[in-house]
């Protein structure tokens, strides 16, 4: 009776003793677990400080895999995070961008990491809305404007309000982007660690100067531009990154004096713009468009217009028409009417208004209203849910425990009974497994060497594939071949194995990997994509991988050994 008691409590034995070493466990890998975090912190930092150069790729897959060999959500979606980034520079990487922030916002929810969250789908907006999707970036930012409105977390209140202020921009609407920007700018300086995003800060300045600039507000817009170029100077950067980021920041104030006709105080911060594109090249259309719509303007001001004029035909093509098509198009009307040229600068206004209506048809506000009131309805009709949820599990729950304590003694006297049955089955087996051995051991002692059907048919085998050369058919299969022969494919494949301790297609393989050695040490004009072809293979991975497994060298190397032999 007591040792019945005591069986009746293994199971809470077990879940306590195994609970007791994960603690233990944890307790012990902490100091292992601290080593893990502090290399992948280092992988982050380098990458920051070389975030403008192939090196910081390099740093960023680094942190990759490492982060996901040790199952560290969060710098895995830091990882996927800087990515995005990168391929947002890269032009024919832009693609790869929604996949990269929808991985980094998967990995921090999974890390439980909210504010990693919203910078990933801050980002994301930022991405559409360069795409010209504003009424995706809108839907994506939507939802998180709703959860900031009752949040105590700033840091999230100041992403969102500047990626609403971004999209009113691209909108058209750039009064209602300069007030979402500075509803973001109250919502920074109430960030507690400000220093620790101030390259963010930094950045977020530079947007109200744009915004300002847009909305005519020519000194608010150079203030603010000498504003983000004096916080440039207290930033933490590599030399390369300080380069790009005073680069920036020239320009704009460069754009801003020029907008208030300050054209000789325009030109030293211009070829300090200027002598950075020279030093790094046209590697960057980004960097190319920004520095010859200043320039066009500068020489405009100079009334310059053939040079104008020629800065803005410079200008490379963007994926979609935006604010710096808009404005080129707006410059190059304007000198195409102090050159005189009507006809042509009225046209031109014409299909600029046409296109500028176009865009704000969208009704950015209109629709910011309408998805505000549904997802208002939503919210009301998840909480009703929820009140009654909370009472159908409470029910639920104890009828739960009631059908599971029934289920599990059903268990316990169904697993009595297939154990017992089980045991006398195993048993059973044991018996005929004997037999069959003596059986198999009389057999075997009886086989010769010379009446070996298996070795004949191998040499079968062998010898219809060399004399046919059947395995440089690339569809060739077991079933093909067992037909050709007279056999079925499980014979085949034994015969095979038993003779040379291979599958079926690692022999054909290896016949065929010969084939190609023979090819590329005497053909030589053959060209090594047609050789892997030739000898039926259908992946040139899969030829190079398994050439270099057997031959320890590549098929090319083997050709250069064949024609310094010749």
């Amino acid at each position: 009776m007591w040792n019945k008691k005591i069986l009746g409590f293994k199971p809470f034995i077990y879940i306590i003793s195994i609970i007791t070493l994960i603690i233990l466990s944890t307790s012990c890998n902490k100091k292992g677990n601290e080593e893990d975090v502090r290399k992948l912190e280092e992988l982050k930092q380098a990458y920051l400080w070389n975030n403008s150069t192939e090196k910081g790729v390099g740093y960023i897959r680094q942190l990759k895999e490492e982060s996901l060999r040790l199952g560290n959500d969060r710098y895995t979606g830091n990882a996927y995070y800087y990515l995005s980034n990168y391929y947002l520079l890269e032009l024919s990487k832009r693609d790869s961008v929604p996949f990269a922030l929808e991985e980094a916002k998967k990995y921090f929810k999974r890390a439980g990491y909210k504010q990693g969250e919203v910078l990933a789908e801050s980002s994301l907006a930022h991405y559409l809305i360069e795409e010209g999707s504003y009424e995706l970036a809108l839907k994506n930012i939507y939802s998180l404007l709703n959860d900031i409105q009752n949040s105590n977390d700033y840091y999230q209140q100041a992403s969102v309000y500047s990626v609403l202020g971004k999209i009113y921009l691209y909108s058209g609407k750039s009064d209602e982007a300069l007030e979402s920007f500075d509803k973001a700018s109250e919502a920074y300086q109430k960030v507690d660690s400000l220093q620790d995003i101030s390259r963010e800060y930094t950045f977020h300045i530079l947007m109200k100067s744009i915004a300002a600039s847009y909305a005519k507000k020519k000194e608010l817009a150079l203030s603010y531009a000498y504003e983000h170029k004096s916080r440039l100077e207290n930033l933490k950067l590599s030399e390369t990154s300080r380069k790009n980021v005073n680069y920036i920041g020239d320009l704009a104030i460069a754009e801003g004096l020029l907008d208030l006709d300050r054209v000789k105080e325009a030109e030293c911060p211009l070829e300090r713009a200027q002598a950075y594109v020279e030093e790094v090249g046209d590697s960057s259309y980004r960097y190319v468009n920004a520095i010859n719509m200043v320039l066009s303007k500068y020489y405009f001001k100079k009334h310059n217009y053939e040079r104008a004029f020629q800065y803005l035909e410079a200008l490379v093509p963007d994926k979609q028409p935006n604010l710096d098509y808009i404005a080129a198009q707006e410059l190059k009307s304007e000198i195409l009417f102090a050159k005189g040229d009507y006809k042509n600068a009225f046209a031109l206004k014409s299909a600029l208004i046409q296109f500028s209506d176009s865009i704000k048809s969208t009704s950015t506000s209109k629709q910011l209203e309408r998805l505000r009131s549904t997802l208002q309805m939503e919210m009301q009709e998840k909480e009703n849910e929820l009140n009654a949820r909370y009472t159908r599990m409470i029910i639920i729950s104890l009828s739960l425990l009631c059908v599971l304590l029934i289920i599990l003694l059903w268990i316990k006297v169904q697993n009595a009974k297939k154990n017992k049955k089980k045991n006398e089955l195993i048993f059973s087996q044991y018996r005929d497994l004997d037999r069959y051995t003596n059986k198999e051991v009389d057999l075997l002692s009886e086989e010769s060497p010379e009446n070996n059907p298996e070795r004949a048919l191998f040499e079968k085998i062998k010898s219809h594939l060399y004399t046919g050369e059947a395995f440089l058919d690339p569809d060739i299969s077991r079933e093909s071949l067992a037909l050709e022969l007279g056999t079925n494919r499980q014979y085949l494949t034994e015969a095979i194995q038993e003779n040379t301790g291979m599958t079926f297609m690692e022999y054909i393989n290896d016949m065929r990997l010969c084939y190609a050695r023979r090819l590329l040490s005497y053909s030589i004009d053959l060209p090594i994509d047609e050789v892997y072809i030739t000898s039926g293979f259908n992946s040139k991975s899969t030829f190079y991988r398994l050439f270099k497994q057997k031959y320890d060298l590549t098929p090319k190397e083997i050709r250069e050994i064949a024609a310094n032999q010749k």
